[in-house]
């Protein structure tokens, strides 16, 4: 337990054993956890709030909850639980405000041709997600030599639709998905600085032509067939747009994508599923963390309780492989071996595809048949 939620905090750094106040590291948890869901509907809540698009019940929630965590005197294990619970059905509510005001004023989202580099004179660099803000900025440029410039983690979105049709014009659609969802991989700003749009096209060429193993692509359709629960790990906010196309090739009525809680590098977050239109067609979670990877530990419980469900993890780039490879579950990683460490025990070469099972990997049937 470590506990610093109040001024009673012991030896003002924070209490480890039991809290001063009275409470359990249960209750700690389901308070923390509680906290970190309110920060981030708050933040969509807002973003909402400026199209238009508000809800009473999502207010009335977001009060209660804050009066139950900063009153610090509800230490009831039930109610607080319940709390937590209804803390993921009011952010599906927010986002559904938010996917709403962003259709309404803007329209459909539609990719479409883009500039890239720079051109002389002054210039505006804008980030994040909040399409407001860009428009108000783009309005109040109009008619000066400024120039604005935005990251480049979207680019992908303007070739969807040839990506798409390439999918469905292949003899393997499944594998040709999984070559596309790798090649998604170099599109990690945390390792790079900038990425050009014809970086991207080169590696996706590379991709769909480099040796692949067929027998992986097999036994990964073999087991996503068989699967009842399967859990989707997100990587990097650029090549989510590249994970729906094989997202889309999976039963998806039996699929749930997990995103990062909040801003870490530059994995995915839940902006960055709604921007690439994912909650239209799959539901969408985060896992309550800021770190790299997929560590348990530092997720919310009910992450922890829907990948502990799932009997098929799917589990996107590096990071993953480096924290889940261990595990005893139905892994299978797919990823760009990036790192001579990690092609070392991978048995690859640095730059290699990988499609490659967990070494605990079972047959799912048996698991399904144990499970009724």
């Amino acid at each position: 337990m470590f506990c610093n939620q109040c001024e009673q905090t012991a030896h003002g750094t924070g209490c480890t054993a039991r809290g001063v106040c009275g409470k359990n590291e249960d209750v700690q948890s389901l308070q923390e956890t509680l906290l970190y869901g309110l920060k981030g509907m708050a933040a969509y809540a807002h973003h909402a709030r400026r199209l238009g698009k508000t809800d009473e019940g999502v207010n009335a929630f977001i009060e209660e909850a804050l009066f139950a965590t900063v009153t610090n005197v509800n230490f009831d294990i039930e109610s607080l639980l319940e709390m937590v619970l209804e803390c993921g059905r009011q952010n599906l509510r927010v986002m559904e405000l938010l996917d709403e005001g962003l259709v309404e004023r803007y329209g459909d989202p539609s990719p479409t041709a883009v500039r890239e580099g720079t051109a002389a004179g002054p210039g505006i660099l804008i980030t994040g997600h909040d399409m407001l803000d860009l428009e108000n900025l783009l309005r109040a440029c109009q008619g000066t030599d400024v120039k604005v410039y935005t990251h480049g983690e979207m680019l992908p979105a303007h070739m969807y639709p040839e990506l798409r049709k390439r999918i469905m014009n292949s003899e393997n659609s499944l594998e040709t998905a999984v070559r596309l969802a790798i090649a998604g991989n170099i599109i990690d700003l945390g390792v790079k600085t900038s990425i050009r749009e014809s970086d991207i096209e080169g590696v996706i060429r590379d991709c769909l032509t480099a040796d692949f193993d067929s027998l992986a692509v097999k036994a990964f359709g073999d087991a996503v067939n068989q699967a009842e629960r399967i859990l989707y790990l997100a990587d990097n906010a650029g090549e989510i747009v590249l994970d729906r196309l094989l997202i889309e090739q999976l039963p998806i009525e039996r699929v749930t994508v997990a995103v990062k809680g909040a801003p870490v590098i530059n994995d995915a977050t839940m902006e960055d599923a709604l921007l690439a239109g994912l909650p239209r067609i799959v539901e969408v979670i985060d896992n309550g963390s800021d770190a790299p990877g997929t560590i348990l530990e530092s997720c919310s419980q009910t992450f922890r309780g829907r990948f502990e469900d799932a009997d098929l993890i799917i589990a996107k780039g590096q990071g993953n492989y480096e924290t889940l490879s261990d595990l005893d579950k139905n892994i299978f990683f797919i990823l760009k071996a990036k790192c001579p460490v990690i092609a070392v025990d991978l048995g690859c070469e640095v730059g290699e595809m990988i499609l490659r099972k967990s070494r605990a990997f079972s047959d799912i049937g048996d698991l399904v048949k144990e499970a009724e």
